[in-house]
């Protein structure tokens, strides 16, 4: 995962070099709130180690809802590294 990551930054960094990808403002603020939903939903990794199946369940479902408003090349980017 960590491989794919790394790559995936890579590339994006350069589009954005390339001007390929412009990061705009709205961007920014739409990864911004992204992160924090998911952190929201998420919560600490040795937490959700000590969670039954089915509340592990319930936040990936709010994790993936925390992603459902990001679109274009920024979804692009936060979905890459989900494997097929």
């Amino acid at each position: 995962m960590r491989t794919t990551i790394e790559t995936l930054a890579e590339e994006a960094e350069q589009q954005i070099r390339d001007r390929v990808w412009e990061v705009s403002d709205q961007d920014r603020a739409v990864a911004a709130k992204a992160a924090a939903d998911l952190r929201t939903a998420v919560g600490p990794p040795d937490g959700q180690e000590l969670l039954a199946v089915i509340d592990r369940l319930r936040h990936l479902r709010e994790a993936l809802a925390a992603l459902a408003h990001v679109h274009g090349r920024l979804a692009w980017f936060l979905g890459a590294p989900a494997p097929p």
